[in-house]
């Protein structure tokens, strides 16, 4: 599958969407009309510790010993997100007044997460984190709190003169028979946000250095796929956790940021593919971005973990640098 070229969106509440299959399916996280994975799944990677802050999300990574800031009960979110109350297993958790503070890069710049300590024992298990970096083609296990919505795809007709390069402005228009370069996917707009929801996606955008408007982040990500199931953010999700599977266990790889999307494409919508039917190609929908947590060890270790600190910055170059806040 292509990839055309995109502006890419900032994510300050990123939340969990779905993508169906091109004829009406079931949705997971986007989804009006269903509970679908709003409940741990069996093989269940950290469901419990992935609690709501406001309207977006964070994880609990336990009780550990955070270099230069002490040991007690540390949260991670994405520093858009910010410190906060955070609700686990319907319980709130305050945080410790002046506990916060932001990751840095290897270049002592600030990053896109924060942790913050809680003052009180939520009685849950600590997390592994990823040593390295997620391998592309692997597993991605998404979990976060954000929006329901339609279950059916929505389809739009495109006017993209100088597709798959990225004009000023494409214009989409919302039709029931699509053709001639088209868009599939689907509306949240209607939808709610703040239940707990899981979804499972391919690890598609390797490990690199983007710039999200306001901060460097090392970061990995997914594409939209037209599958059943297939997971994708969107606004809500931002904080949360994206787990992947080492050997037999689940370990924490991403803290959810950001999605982008294509220029003109409609607010409130997830792209999950662009077709043009002559010639008959077909091309990648909405990113998905998470921070790479490796790159970020030797700030966040669980017991017995260390880690290596990012290095040099560069742009995210399949992207351009406006991003949008949710």
């Amino acid at each position: 599958m292509k990839r055309a070229s995109l502006f890419v969106l900032p994510a300050a509440a990123i939340c969990l969407s779905v993508a169906p299959a091109l004829v009406p399916a079931r949705a997971i996280v986007i989804n009006g009309a269903t509970a679908a994975n709003a409940a741990a799944p069996a093989d269940d990677p950290g469901w419990a510790n992935v609690g709501r802050i406001g309207s977006s999300s964070g994880v609990y990574l336990g009780d550990i010993t955070v270099p230069g800031h002490g040991t007690g009960y540390w949260v991670l979110t994405a520093a858009h997100v910010g410190a906060g109350s955070i609700v686990l297993n319907g319980t709130s958790y305050s945080p410790v007044a002046g506990s916060a503070f932001q990751l840095r890069n290897g270049d002592n710049s600030l990053t896109d997460l924060e942790l913050f300590q809680l003052s009180a024992n939520p009685s849950l298990p600590t997390l592994t984190l990823a040593a390295s970096a997620p391998t592309v083609g692997g597993t991605a296990r998404l979990i976060g709190y954000g929006y329901t919505g339609a279950v059916a795809p929505t389809y739009w007709d495109l006017n993209a003169p100088n597709f798959p390069s990225s004009p000023p402005a494409w214009t989409w228009t919302q039709t029931a028979s699509p053709s001639g370069l088209w868009a599939a996917g689907f509306d949240y707009a209607s939808g709610s946000r703040g239940t707990e929801r899981w979804g499972d996606n391919q690890v598609q955008i390797a490990s690199q250095v983007f710039f999200d408007g306001a901060y460097s982040v090392q970061a990995f990500g997914t594409y939209a796929q037209p599958v059943s199931g297939s997971a994708q953010l969107a606004p809500g999700d931002s904080g949360g956790a994206t787990f992947v599977k080492v050997g037999s266990q689940w370990e924490l790889a991403g803290i959810n940021l950001a999605i982008d999307s294509f220029s003109g494409q409609p607010s409130s919508t997830a792209t999950f593919e662009l077709v043009r039917d002559t010639p008959s190609d077909v091309y990648a929908g909405n990113g998905s971005y998470m921070a790479d947590l490796s790159a970020y060890l030797t700030q966040i270790p669980e017991p017995g973990t260390t880690g290596v600190v990012a290095g040099g910055l560069c742009l995210f170059g399949a992207v351009a640098s406006r991003w949008r806040k949710a």
